[in-house]
């Protein structure tokens, strides 16, 4: 998380758009209309003498102001509000819960605030893909798929959920043995973050992607962070964890030439939901086929941009193509132990 000079024990800036710390009192609030923006939530839950007159408990209005940050989720229509302690935390679910957000609007629900909860954070990102099977249940489909293609089919091994998977969706072997390459989605608020990124090769996610990523990092040969700006209409670049796992964490960037959305619009995520890759939360993991189609369809983008340039001659993949078998070397940390 950013700290206010960017300094100190906290995140460095490279992170989309955090607040200024975690703080232990946190509200949840719900039904935030998906194009709400972060400072139209800011204004709402900093003044609250202008939403008094939707409030018929008075004095509640007060005491609950957000001095410590406010995380927007639009696709989940949420948002997290930090408090700076247990009775402001109290004072602003009492004064917001029920309000609008636009109280001369009739089609925007009224606000549900509560304390937050610890699977609201699992909800997000790539806690969303936790827990279920995900990386098992793709397997034994490839696996089926496979027997039903093969002239002589031979049966595999099962691959049992109970088994092969633990709480965390999968094991480290199990991911070590048939993910060799990972992909991600990150998302930043801002392209300030990512360009001071590409000129310091260091980045910073959230902490409840940490986890997955890290142990990623560690049992495959290859992942592979796609970074977009929200609300440009475009994939910024693409890059790799190149050191320990850390708060801020080395990154080697091997493509920065932009990808619009247009071009992908033909890739979609089976898991996440099959929606299109550009719609995904900051810490998506994408399915393995889908990551590298869009690394290989960007491959192609470059190649025609690059094409049209007098002096660009060549073709071939850029590092990370088509997966990006190539370049960069092992990245695997050794082998992973059960997280």
């Amino acid at each position: 998380m950013r700290t206010p000079d960017g300094g100190g024990k906290g995140k460095k800036s490279h992170h989309p758009n955090p607040p200024a710390f975690r703080s232990e009192w946190v509200m949840w609030v719900g039904n935030v209309p998906s194009d709400s923006t972060h400072d139209e939530l800011w204004q709402f839950f900093t003044r609250p003498e202008e939403v008094a007159d939707q409030n018929d408990r008075g004095e509640g209005t007060s005491g609950g102001k957000p001095g410590a940050g406010i995380f927007l989720i639009s696709r989940s229509s949420c948002a997290f509000v930090n408090l700076a302690s247990e009775e402001q935390l109290d004072a602003a679910i009492f004064s917001f819960n029920g309000l609008s957000l636009r109280p001369h609007d009739p089609r925007v629900p009224k606000l549900v605030c509560r304390v937050r909860r610890r699977e609201d954070d699992m909800r997000a990102g790539v806690g969303g893909q936790r827990g279920i099977g995900l990386h098992a249940k793709w397997l034994k489909e490839q696996q089926a798929m496979t027997r039903q293609d093969a002239a002589e089919p031979q049966r595999p091994r099962t691959i049992s959920a109970t088994s092969d998977t633990t709480t965390d969706d999968t094991n480290s072997s199990f991911l070590e043995r048939y993910f060799p390459k990972r992909y991600f989605i990150l998302k930043s608020l801002t392209q300030y973050d990512l360009d001071l990124s590409v000129t310091k090769g260091l980045w910073a996610t959230q902490k409840h992607n940490e986890g997955v990523l890290d142990k990623a990092f560690r049992t495959s040969h290859d992942v592979y962070l796609i970074f977009g700006v929200n609300k440009s209409g475009e994939f910024y670049g693409c890059a790799r964890p190149a050191g320990e796992w850390g708060e801020s964490f080395r990154i080697e960037w091997i493509k920065t030439e932009r990808l619009p959305f247009h071009r992908t619009k033909h890739l979609r995520n089976p898991w996440n939901h099959d929606r299109e890759v550009k719609v995904s939360r900051d810490g998506t993991e994408l399915e393995p086929t889908v990551g590298e189609a869009l690394l290989r369809e960007w491959d192609r983008f470059s190649a025609e941009v690059a094409g049209k340039q007098p002096a660009a001659d060549g073709e071939g993949p850029s590092e990370g193509g088509g997966g990006g078998g190539g370049g960069g070397g092992r990245r695997r940390r050794g082998r992973g132990t059960n997280d």
